[in-house]
């Protein structure tokens, strides 16, 4: 009777704890976007990849089922990416994806600046990729060999000769039985910014054709995919890794959550915007993204209850500090949602040293003829004394590249320039150098400066010395056309793409109006070089210089307004003709402009 009693006291016992333990399991997410080659950082003491993988590391060690995983635009950026894209080198490996690899990412996305060498550059690039598509096709790969796969659910191909080596998807099973699927896309406005770069991929969500935004179209590829892993695949939790930023993001996860009687998307990857943002939706969903350039790693700590279903985010409300060492780091059970990476973090010694030899490959057999090294240092800057904001700096970049290109047109027997109009979106420097006033001047390298303006497309088969980035072209316009240029520049940011925000040499003046018809009307009080647009006559020529992206931007105004804004290019005798690009970088006008700064200097003071 006692052996009785006693086993029955133990099954009560058993079945009561049965009842009180919880079937949850933690998972940590990490996550980062738009890299874009800032493999050594934006400035000495932050980012690098050498302390992302320090970080990295150290999070794996403290947590189980930890997710690695980036959102798009890994590359394109530096002069890093030139060893990529460029065939000259018999060590012609893809050195971001290698990175990637190396530092265990399980998967990155498809952005928009992977088509920056247009298509046939984007195969070129994704070479190692469509070989191991190939190789997985034939012959069962280990998987002991980790590989970072990449992802993009949303992108075809029209082409024969192109067969997908890409991933919709990828489902891992973590410790604690839960099962997780990662969905990579690529956003719509992406999608938009890439159209004249394609000829056979297409995307779910922008029509090529009639340059149409179509959101149900890919909302609805988005739950397919989704609603597919959760019924017939029978997986916990959805991770959407979109190249895609705000308003995509929130407004999917509305739809497709809203659209369910359960969560469809149980997390949002951000990146494209390159905005640090951090949000919960009402449905429970974390929407987060870090900032670009490695500067940040997003952290999202879940809690999954297999049974309930009930998703926590255990770290919502840990908010990121300046700075965090790696003890701070190993020891705190909850971490920063985004995670700084600062000097406070120190370098994986294999990773730094890769990065290294990079630097010695660059300076040996690419910038050789041009007389500079990666790091030799340009100018010292304390940039909040030269402008407060960093759309003021840039208008002082675009003062100086008006400037310099003066000079070089006159040599040629070109009129002086009018202005140089630069979209925000082309020029990347840190905003950290305006959000901390306090801090000292700042030492620019050429590396620093090629990273500032450097953006724009390379070619595919790019000869040895032909240097990555936009050039800029001169063209003319008359007044009628000016003000369209302006009106649609001005506002199209505005109402349809922030990141296409203008900026103007200051020869160029003129307010905004808060009514007025958009595209058409809204600007007045229009100055050019201190004297009032209508004290022009009608016909006469103004000159212009605007990089090259932004020179295809115009070409695609009509296109882009569906006929609503024509303006004609010319020549400057008036007569309709293309731009006319010239040889000249704008990295190599500001070096030169800061060189002949310096030494003026000197000579004042000698």
């Amino acid at each position: 009777q006692t052996m009785t009693s006693f086993i029955s006291s133990l099954l009560l016992l058993l079945f009561f704890t049965s009842i009180s333990t919880s079937p949850s399991t933690k998972l940590t997410i990490l996550h980062t976007s738009d890299l874009h080659s800032h493999l050594a950082g934006t400035t000495p003491t932050q980012g690098h990849f050498a302390r992302l993988a320090s970080a990295i590391q150290t999070i794996r060690q403290k947590s189980r089922n930890v997710l690695l995983i980036d959102s798009g635009d890994a590359t394109s950026g530096t002069l890093y990416h030139v060893i990529s894209q460029s065939r000259m080198y018999k060590f012609s490996r893809n050195i971001e994806m290698d990175l990637l690899n190396r530092l265990g990412y399980e998967s990155t996305v498809v952005g928009n600046h992977e088509f920056d060498a247009r298509e046939e550059g984007f195969l070129e690039l994704m070479h190692d990729f469509r070989v191991r598509k190939e190789m997985e096709d034939t012959v069962e790969e280990s998987h002991s060999v980790h590989r970072t796969r990449l992802l993009c659910a949303n992108m075809h191909s029209k082409c024969d000769n192109i067969t997908k080596f890409w991933d919709d998807y990828f489902i891992k099973d973590l410790d604690g039985g839960i099962r997780v699927a990662v969905i990579g896309v690529m956003g719509i406005n992406s999608a938009s910014v890439t159209a004249h770069q394609r000829k056979c991929l297409w995307f779910d969500g922008f029509d090529d054709e009639n340059q149409q935004q179509k959101f149900g179209e890919y909302a609805d590829k988005i739950r397919s995919i989704a609603t597919m892993l959760k019924k017939e695949h029978h997986v916990d939790l959805v991770i959407i890794s979109a190249h895609a930023g705000h308003p995509e993001d929130t407004k999917l996860v509305d739809v497709l959550n809203k659209s369910c009687q359960e969560r469809l998307v149980d997390v949002h990857l951000s990146s494209h915007e390159h905005e640090e943002t951090y949000d919960i939706h009402p449905s429970g969903t974390p929407i987060s993204q870090s900032k670009e350039y490695g500067l940040q790693l997003g952290v999202i700590q879940l809690e999954y209850n297999k049974e309930t279903k009930e998703l926590n985010v255990l770290n919502r409300d840990i908010v990121p500090p300046h700075r965090i060492t790696l003890d701070g780091i190993r020891n705190q059970e909850l971490l920063p949602y985004h995670i700084p990476i600062t000097d406070d973090i120190p370098k994986d010694s294999s990773i730094d040293q890769l990065i290294a030899s990079y630097d010695q490959l660059l300076d040996e057999s690419y910038l050789g003829p041009s007389g500079y090294k990666l790091n030799d240092v340009i100018v010292s800057l304390k940039v909040t004394e030269v402008a407060p904001t960093l759309f003021d700096f840039c208008v002082h970049v675009c003062t100086i590249l008006h400037k310099m290109l003066d000079l070089k047109l006159a040599n040629r027997g070109d009129p002086p320039l009018d202005f140089v109009l630069m979209g925000l979106h082309q020029f990347r420097l840190d905003e950290t150098f305006f959000s901390h006033p306090h801090v000292n001047s700042t030492n620019f390298s050429f590396h620093d400066l090629f990273r500032m303006v450097g953006s724009g497309e390379i070619g595919p088969s790019a000869s040895p010395y032909l240097f990555p980035g936009d050039s800029l072209v001169h063209l003319y316009l008359n007044r009628k056309d000016l003000m369209k240029l302006l009106n649609t520049n001005t506002i199209y940011y505005r109402f349809v793409n922030k990141l296409f925000q203008p900026a103007f040499s200051d020869s160029l003046q003129f307010k905004e109006r808060w009514y007025g018809i958009p595209f058409i009307n809204r600007l007045y009080d229009v100055k050019i070089k201190g004297r009032p647009i209508e004290a022009f006559p009608e016909s006469h020529m103004f000159h212009v210089a605007v990089l090259d992206t932004a020179y295809r931007f115009l070409l695609m105004v009509g296109q882009l307004t569906r006929g609503l804004i024509n303006f004609d290019i010319r020549d400057r005798f008036g007569r309709i003709a293309p731009g006319q690009r010239t040889p000249f970088k704008p990295v190599f006008l500001l070096t030169e402009f800061f060189k002949d700064e310096q030494h003026h200097k000197l000579s004042e003071k000698g």
